[in-house]
């Protein structure tokens, strides 16, 4: 991806860590974020239609199955197919970024959503 406003190169394994602002002039870069995060959610669609992938009934960290069941990208939007199947307030609770790269496995995301995990530490540093 070449920055709008500097023109340098931004490697893509730096939207896997963070999708502010571009490296060497701060520009925001939200916008990539959201084309990405849309062309993994259309390619999700189409993986469902074709019959790639199936929507359960239930979801995977809660297990309820009372609620609309969403795909949630844990692994980043480069990886569209990679998908856990959550109810949608298991997908609000693991909202923003940081639950969007790959962080965290699914015991961890169970632990945030049930609210047993304060904070979760990786490598010293904290994400929640």
């Amino acid at each position: 991806m070449i920055c709008s406003k500097c023109k340098q190169d931004i490697a893509p394994a730096y939207f896997n860590r963070d999708y502010h602002l571009c490296p060497p002039c701060g520009h925001p870069i939200w916008h990539a974020y959201e084309l990405r995060r849309s062309a993994a959610t259309h390619l999700v669609q189409a993986a469902i239609k074709a019959g790639e992938l199936v929507r359960p009934d239930t979801c995977e960290l809660c297990y309820n199955g009372d609620k609309q069941i969403v795909a949630h990208h844990w692994n980043g939007y480069d990886d569209a197919l990679s998908v856990w199947w959550i109810c949608k307030s298991c997908n609000h609770k693991l909202g923003g970024r940081r639950y969007h790269i790959g962080l965290i496995d699914k015991e961890q995301a169970k632990d945030v959503v049930s609210g047993k995990a304060v904070h979760i530490v990786l490598n010293g540093d904290r994400i929640k």
